[in-house]
Parts: C-alpha cells; structure tokens; sequence
C-alpha cells in the first residue's frame, strides 16, 4: 500500500497532467450499476474516430484515476471516460473535482452496497455529487426512468439529458424485440425517430446503457461538433460483443442458455428474466439467489422470488444463505428443486429435457466453470 505521501504525490501528477490537456473532453460515469458497461459503450463508438482513452475495469478511485491519467495520458488524447465508484459519502465529490468532467453520467441509484452506505440516501447523496460539483455550461445526462434520479431537483447544471423507456426522456426506446441473442430497437431523440439498432448486448439494462451513450454520442456532435453520423453509432452498437457470463448467448444442442452467472444485483436480474419472459420455449431457471445484499439479502430474494414464480416453468435453487430465501418463497410449487451445486441442477436439465428450452443461469455462482469447459 502506498504511503500517503506517494498517493499525493500521484494525484497531484495526474493534476498537472489534467490542466495541460485543456482540450480534452472529459467525461464521467457513475451509478449503482451499469459504469462499466456505458464506459465500455460509449469508448467503441468513439475510438475508431477520435483518441479515446477509458479507465481499466478497477481503476474508478481516485487513485485509479489518477494512475491512469500518469501511465496513459497524453496531448494526442481527445476524449477521456473515466469510471467512478464509491464506498463511502464523499468518493465521489473528491474525483469530481479532481476530474472536472465536462459531461457527467448517472447510470442508475440502487440498493447497491448498502453494508458501507448505510442507507439509500446516502447512495443517492454519492452518486449526485458527480452533478453537484458540475458548472452551468456542463452537460449532465441522467437514467430518467430511475425514481431516485428523476425526481432530484437540479439547479446548477443548464444541460440535463434523460434516457429511458419513458417517451418524455429525450432519448428513448422503443419497439423492443429479442430472438437468439439479438436485441433490436428504434432510438428516438426528443420524440424524433433517429434509428433502429441491433446489439448482442440482452437485457432492458443494456438497452438503457446503448441510450445513455447515444446521448453522449449526440452532445458530442451538438455542442462539440465531433464528426460523427448515425450511422456510424449504429455500426458501433452492431458489433458490440456479448460479454462472458453477462447475459450471454449460446444455444447447447436443445438448450438456449442465457448465461447471467456473473451479475450480482436485483436490477440486472429482473432484466434478465423480463428477458427470459418473451421466449416461446420452456422456461427454466439455475440460481443461488442474490448473493451479494448484505442485510437486504432476505428482502431482494423473497422480491425476486415471485418474478421467478410468474415466468418459470422449472426453478433450480443452488442451496445457499441467499437461495433459501427463494426455496422458502417458493417451497409449496412442484416446480421448484433444491440443489447443492450448480453442477447437480445442470445436469438435471440436461437429462430431463429434449424439447428446445431456454435456460437462465442467474447471479454469482461459484461453480460456473462447467459452461466455461463443457
């Protein structure tokens, strides 16, 4: 660990190296979930055109960011996308105003790490101080079908963009339809049809991922007149690949396996079974529960348990601390089975059924390697 005079002497590196690239259109990301992937998003539609530099995946403290900013950062660079978590009250003031973005992000505010914030509001509190420090002329763009952002009240910032599946956000979606694997959707912009895209990227999540970097897209062109065309974006978010283990797709004989084993969070599970929902096949689920709740552990299983009831017609439950909350929900259906290992409720789908079916192998399952190997 270095010491705290090292770590000073890092950041104050990377703030000198700030001020020198006064072009550099800076922009930041945070949000209970969703950072990575709009980061990674928003980075493939920039970089065939413009120097894009984006924080590695675990590199969103201020030590993060300013060690990327001191091995990465040059004058070529034209646009940087910097990624900010937090633990704590305050993270997120500290890189705002060590950054000074010009466009910042709120992906989505959720019950997320709740063991170190203590409460919703003060996930609320963090994730908000990205847009508190921002200056009048900055541009904020904002998950609208959020409750917890939609209805902050924001004094200091002139620009402000929403996205979402509520046509009064300036960007929205619309005419949504899945088939094995493929997600396809119209864009529109202050009710304005702009186009349709496909993308391997499954779930209403990434959906609301490919809309906030759309905005981005189009504040870039506006009112930095980036050379940029619709059908470019459009391209970008064709060739997005499907990321391992994040809602992946891969048909198994009989079998399409929607992969989620590495989500860990009731936003992305709820969109991956809303997934799941309009496939024509049976439909089964392999799942240890949400795993990752902390003291909201009993209160997100048992919510997520009647999703489970309302779409699946076989439910494998992974025994757990987190899953039995879920078995218990669920004890009274034949259809519900408790396993021991993922290996074990695998197994059994793939004996049981030779009709095509859709399986969902959902949250963070230690034994996933099965699927990695087979």
């Amino acid at each position: 660990v270095p010491s705290s005079k090292k770590i000073s002497g890092i950041i104050k590196k990377a703030t000198a190296k700030l001020l020198q690239n006064k072009e550099l259109i800076k922009i930041a990301i945070t949000g209970s979930y969703g950072k990575t992937s709009t980061k990674n998003i928003i980075t493939n539609i920039l970089e065939n055109k413009y120097l894009t530099l984006k924080t590695p995946a675990s590199f969103n403290t201020l030590l993060g960011l300013s060690r990327t900013i001191n091995t990465s950062l040059n004058n070529s660079y034209e646009v940087a996308v910097f990624e900010m978590g937090a633990s704590k009250v305050g993270d997120i003031k500290e890189m705002a105003k060590f950054i000074d973005p010009d466009i910042s992000i709120i992906t989505d505010i959720g019950p997320q790490h709740i063991e170190t914030f203590k409460s919703i509001e003060n996930v609320i509190k963090t994730k908000f101080e990205l847009i508190d420090q921002m200056k009048e002329n900055d541009v904020a763009i904002l998950n609208g079908d959020n409750e917890h952002i939609k209805s902050r009240i924001i004094n200091n910032v002139n620009n402000i963009y929403y996205y979402g599946f509520n046509k009064n956000s300036n960007a929205f979606a619309s005419n949504i339809i899945t088939v094995n694997g493929v997600t396809k959707f119209d864009i529109f912009y202050n009710n304005q049809f702009v186009t349709r895209v496909e993308t391997h990227l499954l779930g209403t999540h990434n959906i609301l991922n490919i809309l906030a970097s759309f905005l981005v897209f189009k504040v870039l062109i506006d009112k930095y007149k980036f050379d940029l065309k619709v059908d470019e974006f459009t391209k970008e978010i064709s060739n997005l690949k499907q990321i391992a283990h994040r809602l992946s797709y891969e048909k198994r004989n009989n079998i399409h396996v929607y992969d989620d084993s590495y989500n860990s969070n009731i936003k992305g599970f709820k969109s991956s079974i809303d997934v799941i929902s309009k496939i024509p096949y049976k439909k089964i689920i392999i799942t240890p529960g949400i795993v990752d709740a902390g003291s909201m552990t009993k209160t997100l299983n048992e919510d997520i348990s009647k999703k489970i009831k309302e779409v699946f017609d076989d439910i494998y439950i992974i025994d757990s601390y987190s899953g039995k909350y879920i078995y218990n929900a669920l004890i009274n259906q034949d259809n519900v089975h408790l396993n021991k290992t993922f290996t074990d409720a695998y197994n059994e789908v793939i004996t049981k059924y030779q009709e095509e079916v859709v399986l969902l192998i959902e949250n963070d399952l230690p034994d996933n390697y099965l699927l990695r190997r087979s």
